[in-house]
């Protein structure tokens, strides 16, 4: 083989190289991208579950007030019928 073929073998070699790399760089460049959005997604989940959470505790704690002055009136009323 001739020097001159074997240089143009090695650069085409070179060349599909750098393209096999360059590619490799761009999907470790996308995967990292899309490892970013999943994570601003979990966290934005994470903080709706927080949300939901507070407001079934707010509930919770409204419904438990509202038992009592519930069982308050009626212990009022009894109390009248007694009398």
């Amino acid at each position: 083989m001739e020097i001159g073929g074997m240089i143009r073998d090695i650069q085409q070699e070179v060349q599909v190289n750098i393209t096999s790399m360059g590619d490799g760089r761009d999907k470790v460049r996308d995967t990292e991208e899309d490892f970013q959005r999943a994570q601003n997604a979990i966290a934005a989940i994470v903080e709706e579950v927080n949300h939901m959470r507070d407001f079934t505790f707010e509930i919770a704690h409204a419904s438990e007030e509202q038992a009592a002055t519930a069982q308050n009136i009626s212990d009022q009323l009894q109390g009248i019928s007694q009398r």
